[in-house]
């Protein structure tokens, strides 16, 4: 039997291709420390975020092209490494921040909140390192104009994020300076846009996407909250709030729709003992939901860094 070497499992690894980035992963430098002995392989495959969606398909394709050039046992290490979405810039606000994912609505009432402590739960859980803007309970916000401006300039640039690999930000509803002053100070690596299927939430929110183009930040697509009840004794769905608006807005705008959130008790019950949807101990349809988006979202983010790499860098006058 010819011997395995390291080459040949290069090359057979070629044929696999990490699906969102269309190129193969050898290619896209994620295979590492292969290590060979006989007819049994081990490696780490260093995947764009832990929070791949497409995980398995990947490894049941490197198992299938290795098994073709007679290695009988494969060992896989997963690892991760977030790439940045946004090239970095000369005097960047939050230095150690890869992607900064901005949340927002046109209006309040809608799950903006629920979406975005969801999704950074999701993505941490995944393995990431995330960090998420909020408000200490009771503590109100009545700031307008120069004191907005400047309180999220001091909240960036004054706390001490560390490195990550996800800042989630809970815009405030609107499209007022808070989301104006963000959208100037630092580089947004994408938008999420949050709705419900009813035609006053659809408008709001077009208002939002607006803003963004203008200021061009990336939408990466949207969220349909309140998709439909679900019943907590029998599963079945009923749409109490109409059917498929966020879809059709996107699909109008040419976003991605990132998929629908269904009302769920589990939802409720959580937020009012601080556990999110995504981190109960048996997670409803809302949190299946809330972690598949998330998971999409990662995806997306993925792609956008695979094409920042080859953008010039930005400096700031």
């Amino acid at each position: 039997m010819t011997a395995i070497t390291e080459g040949a499992v290069l090359e057979a690894l070629r044929a696999v291709q990490e699906p969102e980035l269309g190129r193969d992963i050898v290619a896209l430098d994620m295979v590492k420390s292969i290590v060979i002995d006989g007819d049994a392989v081990a490696f780490t495959i260093e995947l764009t975020t832990p929070a791949c969606p497409l995980k398995d398909e990947i490894e049941g394709n490197t198992r299938t092209v290795l098994a073709g050039i007679g290695v009988e046992k494969v060992q896989i290490t997963w690892g991760a490494m977030v790439r940045r979405a946004q090239p970095r810039q000369a005097e960047q606000l939050v230095p150690g921040v890869k992607n900064i994912i901005a949340v927002a609505s046109g209006k309040g009432g809608v799950g903006k909140s629920t979406v975005s402590v969801n999704l950074a739960v999701a993505l941490a859980q995944a393995g990431a390192s995330v960090g998420l803007f909020f408000v200490p309970e009771g503590q109100p916000i009545v700031w307008r104009g120069p004191l907005v401006g400047g309180a999220i300039q001091q909240f960036l640039r004054d706390v001490e994020w560390g490195e990550l690999d996800y800042l989630v930000i809970d815009l405030p509803p609107g499209t007022s300076d808070a989301q104006l002053t963000l959208a100037q100070a630092v580089p947004i690596s994408g938008a999420v846009l949050v709705t419900t299927p009813q035609e006053v939430s659809l408008s709001d929110v077009t208002k939002a996407l607006a803003m963004f183009q203008r200021m061009s930040v990336p939408v990466l697509g949207v969220v349909e909250n309140m998709t439909a009840f679900a019943c907590p004794h029998c599963g079945e769905l009923t749409e109490i709030f109409g059917r498929g608006g966020g879809e059709r807005f996107a699909a109008k705008h040419g976003l991605e729709y990132l998929g629908g959130v269904p009302l769920d008790i589990t939802v409720r019950q959580g937020g009012d003992v601080g556990v999110p949807a995504v981190a109960q101990r048996e997670p409803g349809p809302a949190a299946r939901a809330l972690t598949a988006v998330a998971q999409t979202v990662a995806a997306r983010m993925s792609v956008r860094a695979a094409t920042a790499e080859t953008r010039p860098l930005i400096s700031i006058s």
